[in-house]
C-alpha cells in the first residue's frame, strides 16, 4: 500500500491502538488476583464482573496499563485544543465540544452503561427485575459512568482551560520544543512533573479514591495528573503561528490577494467532524499549501481532511500548488478527534517531528519503559512487606513507591510516543479501520466485555483463556456493532 504524503499514521494508529489497550484492560479485571465482587454494592467491587478464576499474569498486564494509558490519551487529547479554539472562538467552540463530547457522554451513561452493568446486577442478585435494578443503579450504585467517565472530564478540561490557560500556551510550547534536542533534560522534566502533579495528591487521598456527582466521576489522586498531561499535551500542539496565538499582519499570495488572518480559515474549509472537537484538531499548519482544499500533513490522519491553515486563501483566490491535495480529501474518522490524529502535524524543529532528538532515541525509551516498570514491580513486594511488619506507615511506604510509579508512568507516555512515531509512515487497512471506528469502540467495548466475562463463568477454562475470549469478543463485536451504527445518518454525525 502506498504510503500518502502529508499523514500522520503513527499518532492516529497510537490512538487506535491505545484503544485496544483499554478493551484488553477492563477484560483482564475479572481474573486479577485481587479481585473482589461486592454483591451488595456491586460498583463498590474492583470490577463489576468477578469469576473465580485468576491469573497473577493478567495482575502485571493489568497494573503496567493502569500505570500510564489514561495520562497518555488526555496528553494527546490536548494537543490540538489550542489551535481550534484560536480559531474557533469561545462560543463556537464550547458548543461544539458539547455537541461533540458531552451529548455522546451522556447517551453514553444514560442508555449504554446500563445494559452493560445488568450483568452485574444478575450475578448479584440473580434475576432481571428491572424495576429494581434501576433504582439500585441510581440510589446503590449512583449512576455508575463507566469508561465513558474520560469522555465527560475532557469535556470539563476542554472548558477550563478556555478562558483561563491558553495565553500561556507560547511559551510553554517554546520551552518544550527547545527541550527537542537536549532529551535528557527532557526526560528529567517529564517526570519530575508526572511526580509534581500526582505524589502530593496521592499521599493526601490513597492510589484508589474515586469522587462523583451522578455520572462524571474522577480518580481523586489522578485528576491534577490527568489536567497536567492534557494541558501540556495543548503545549505540544499550539507550535507555530499556524496553530496558536493570533497573528497581526497577512500574507500575500503568490498573485498578490491578500491571505487569511492566522486565526481564521476560509469559509469554504472543510468543517470537523463528530468527533474532532475532542482535541480541535480541525486545525492545519504551516506546512499546507496556499489552496482551500488544505494538504493533510505528518499529523493527519487516515481518514482526515486537512483545513485551511494561517497562511491559506480562499480557495478562489490562488491557483493550486505543486504540492496540493485534491479538494474532495476525505473527512476526519469519528474517533480523530480523540488524539487530533487527521490533524496536521508538528512543524520542523518541533518536539514531535521525526527528526527531534527526543524521536529518535525511541530505542532508549522503549527500554527504560520496561526497566522502569520493572523497578516498579521489584520494590513494589519489599515496600509492601515493610509496611505490613509495621517498619514504615503508610504515608512512608506510598513516598517510596509513587515516585517508581511517577517514573514509570513518564517513561511508557515517552516510549509509546516515540515508537509509534518510529513504526508508522504509511497506511494499513487494518490500522485505518480501527481509526475509524474507535470512539464507537471505546463507548460501547464495556457492555460486551461485563456480558461475556458474565456468561463465561460457568464455563471450565482458566483465567487467561477467559480474558482472551473476553477481550477478541468484545473488541471484535464493539468494532462490528460500531462499523454497522456509523451507516446511520445521524449517529456518523456523533461516531
Amino acid at each position: 500500500m502506498k504510503e500518502r504524503q502529508g499523514r500522520s499514521y503513527w499518532l492516529d494508529y497510537l490512538r487506535g491502538f491505545i484503544t485496544i489497550l483499554v478493551v484488553a484492560h477492563h477484560s483482564s479485571l475479572a481474573y486479577t488476583t485481587f479481585a473482589s465482587f461486592n454483591p451488595q454494592a456491586y460498583n463498590a467491587s474492583t470490577h463489576p464482573i468477578v469469576d473465580a478464576v485468576r491469573s497473577k499474569g493478567l495482575d502485571i498486564f493489568e497494573d503496567f496499563n493502569d500505570v500510564f494509558f489514561m495520562s497518555l490519551m488526555f496528553l494527546i487529547s490536548g494537543i490540538f485544543v489550542a489551535p481550534s479554539l484560536a480559531r474557533k472562538g469561545r462560543r463556537q467552540f464550547i458548543r461544539d465540544r458539547f455537541r461533540r463530547l458531552f451529548i455522546p457522554f451522556l447517551i453514553a451513561v444514560t442508555f449504554i452503561m446500563p445494559i452493560g452493568y445488568l450483568a452485574s446486577w444478575r450475578l448479584a442478585h440473580g434475576n432481571y427485575d428491572l424495576h429494581d435494578f434501576i433504582v439500585d443503579y441510581i440510589k446503590i450504585e449512583h449512576w455508575p459512568a463507566g469508561p465513558p467517565w474520560f469522555i465527560g472530564i475532557l469535556f470539563i478540561f476542554n472548558c477550563l482551560v478556555m478562558p483561563v490557560w491558553l495565553p500561556r500556551l507560547n511559551r510553554l510550547n517554546q520551552r518544550i520544543n527547545k527541550l527537542s534536542e537536549k532529551p535528557w533534560q527532557f526526560f528529567g522534566l517529564a517526570y519530575l512533573t508526572t511526580l509534581v502533579l500526582f505524589l502530593p495528591f496521592v499521599l493526601i487521598f490513597g492510589g484508589s479514591a474515586w469522587f462523583g456527582i451522578g455520572p462524571i466521576a474522577f480518580q481523586l489522586s489522578r485528576i491534577v495528573l490527568y489536567f497536567g498531561y492534557f494541558y501540556i499535551g495543548m503545549a505540544i500542539g499550539a507550535s507555530g503561528p499556524g496553530s496558536s496565538t493570533p497573528q497581526t499582519t497577512t500574507a500575500q499570495t503568490p498573485t498578490g490577494a491578500a491571505q487569511a488572518n492566522p486565526m481564521q480559515t476560509p469559509a469554504d474549509a472543510t468543517q470537523a467532524s463528530p468527533m474532532q472537537t475532542l482535541t480541535g484538531v480541525t486545525q492545519a499548519n504551516l506546512m499546507q499549501t496556499p489552496t482551500g482544499a488544505a494538504q493533510a500533513s505528518p499529523m493527519q490522519t487516515p481518514t482526515g481532511a486537512a483545513q485551511a491553515n494561517p497562511m491559506q486563501t480562499p480557495a478562489d483566490t490562488t491557483q493550486a500548488s505543486p504540492m496540493q491535495t485534491p479538494a474532495d480529501t476525505t473527512q476526519a474518522s469519528p474517533m480523530q478527534i480523540l488524539t487530533g490524529a487527521h490533524q496536521s502535524g508538528p512543524l520542523p524543529n518541533t518536539l514531535l517531528s521525526e527528526t527531534s532528538a527526543v524521536m529518535r532515541l525511541w530505542p532508549v525509551w522503549v527500554i527504560g519503559c520496561i526497566v522502569a516498570y520493572t523497578a516498579l514491580k521489584l520494590a513494589g513486594g519489599p515496600i509492601q512487606n515493610l509496611e505490613d511488619h509495621g517498619l514504615i506507615n503508610e504515608t512512608q511506604a506510598r513516598l517510596l513507591y509513587r515516585p517508581i510509579w511517577s517514573l514509570s508512568c513518564a517513561a511508557s507516555c515517552i516510549a509509546f510516543i516515540t515508537l509509534f512515531r518510529r513504526l508508522f509512515h504509511r497506511s494499513f487497512k487494518f490500522w485505518e479501520s480501527l481509526s475509524a471506528n474507535a470512539y464507537g469502540i471505546y463507548l460501547v467495548h464495556y457492555v460486551f466485555v461485563l456480558w461475556i466475562q458474565y456468561l463465561l463463568i460457568p464455563v471450565s477454562l482458566s483465567a487467561v483463556p477467559k480474558f482472551f475470549a473476553a477481550f477478541l469478543g468484545s473488541l471484535a463485536l464493539s468494532w462490528l456493532f460500531t462499523a454497522l451504527v456509523r451507516k446511520i445518518a445521524v449517529v456518523s454525525k456523533y461516531l
